[in-house]
């Protein structure tokens, strides 16, 4: 036996990546009877095993689930550990159920070595394609393209078939849909590539091929949903990147209903993490895009929750709550006059908290802040719904435009001295 020294000095782990691990630890739970009730993006921030409507089923399959991630376990441990307790909690085999919204008592499917392999393959793929995501967002640079790749299974689905071979940016908006797993038992992959593999295989910056959709009826909503063909109904998502919108309006609805000393504290935190930076930067990069584009891209809806304002602010707003949200477009135009970084959007708490705050004709308020050597303009106004207050935009202003807010403005909060506009 080889003696200490010749060892390596390194190990290997069965661990997955934290972005993998954080995926799964991050999901709520959501009871349903059909896989239907939970549609696409949620998904990335809802566990859900369809007929577990009983919490404590759906606690312990999530939990089992978690901590076989954690180990970096396989199925056959998985399925050992889990089934008698599903057995003893009395989720297994077939057994009538009512429908919690028509009361239609069903005989069902509960456990089974079959459901339980479903169970494992779906939530270990879309966290790994979580996982994945928050990788190649970090990784762009250096490989900045996406390779569309077939999996191992013996029969492929046609669509997915003409997509193998497929290379496009890792921000192209193909991926908001097309990134795998994209249906029940989907194989497919994406390798991440360089800027010069990209071109010896073929890559010639074509845009992505037009997919079109077609009609689906989700019998238990009513609603007729359009769906890529070639995806499966409720798989046309992208696990990493739904997490990443879906934490936003998770942290937006937690920040309203805090303490509010607690929430002030928490949108500075929030708008340091990296999530938020690459939200600023990919908007960023969106706003140089629509610059002179015949169809530009159109904005997310999905907006940032960044900053708390006080009662008193809130009552002049007209706001049903405190919560500032900044979103793609504000942060998009922002760059048509300067490509502020992620820091400088993270200020934004700062500024509410100890910048003049002029309310104008029309409702606007205008933060005004000394930051960083500069003085800033923040636009902010009520959304329709009058739920939060939005950031309409950022920009650095002169002592003219100081001068002809404070003069049609009505003041409604002082500077601190210290951050007092157009101070040297």
């Amino acid at each position: 036996m080889p003696d200490s020294k010749s060892q390596p000095g390194f190990t290997f782990s069965n661990e997955p990546p934290a972005a993998v691990r954080d995926y799964f630890t991050a999901k709520g739970l959501q009871p349903s009877f059909d896989w239907k009730e939970v549609w696409a993006q949620e998904h990335a921030f809802a566990f859900t095993v369809a007929k577990a409507t009983e919490l404590d089923v759906l606690t312990s399959i999530r939990d089992s689930l978690q901590q076989s991630l954690d180990k970096g376990g396989t199925f056959a441990d998985w399925k050992k550990d889990l089934t008698p307790e599903l057995q003893r909690l009395g989720w297994w085999g077939r057994d009538e159920r009512t429908d919690p919204d028509t009361g239609e008592v069903r005989e069902v499917q509960l456990g089974s070595p079959r459901r339980l392999r479903t169970i494992w393959r779906t939530n270990m793929r879309t966290a790994r394609a979580a996982g994945q995501w928050e990788r190649g967002q970090q990784s762009k640079t250096g490989l900045p393209y996406y390779l569309y790749r077939l999996g191992p299974s013996e029969v492929h689905r046609p669509h997915h078939v003409e997509k193998d071979g497929l290379i496009l940016p890792v921000d192209d908006p193909f991926w908001n849909e097309w990134f795998p797993p994209n249906g029940w038992g989907c194989k497919c992959w994406l390798r991440q590539i360089t800027e010069s593999e990209a071109r010896s295989l073929g890559y010639s910056g074509a845009p992505a091929p037009a997919v079109p959709d077609v009609p689906f009826k989700n019998d238990r909503t009513g609603e007729t949903l359009a769906v890529p063909r070639g995806i499966d109904p409720g798989w046309a998502s992208n696990p990493g990147k739904a997490r990443g919108d879906n934490l936003a309006a998770l942290l937006s609805r937690k920040l309203i209903s805090s303490n509010p000393d607690l929430a002030r504290a928490a949108a500075i935190d929030l708008a340091r993490l990296p999530q938020f930076q690459r939200f600023v930067e990919e908007a960023s990069a969106k706003g140089q895009r629509r610059k002179g584009a015949d169809n530009p891209e159109p904005w997310s809806s999905t907006p940032w929750p960044i900053a708390i304002v006080p009662t008193s602010i809130q009552r002049i707003a007209g706001t049903k709550t405190g919560l500032v949200v900044v979103n793609e477009a504000a942060i998009g135009h922002a760059t048509d006059q300067r490509n502020y970084t992620p820091r400088q959007w993270s200020r934004a708490q700062i500024m509410l908290e100890r910048g003049e705050i002029w309310k104008m004709p029309g409702g606007e308020l205008r933060v005004l802040a000394f930051i960083e050597g500069r003085t800033f303009m923040l636009p902010i106004k009520a959304t329709v719904d009058k739920s939060v207050l939005r950031i309409r935009t950022m920009f650095e202003t002169g002592l003219s435009r100081l001068a002809k807010t404070r003069r049609e403005g009505e003041l409604v909060q002082g500077a601190d001295p210290k951050y007092r506009p157009g101070q040297k």
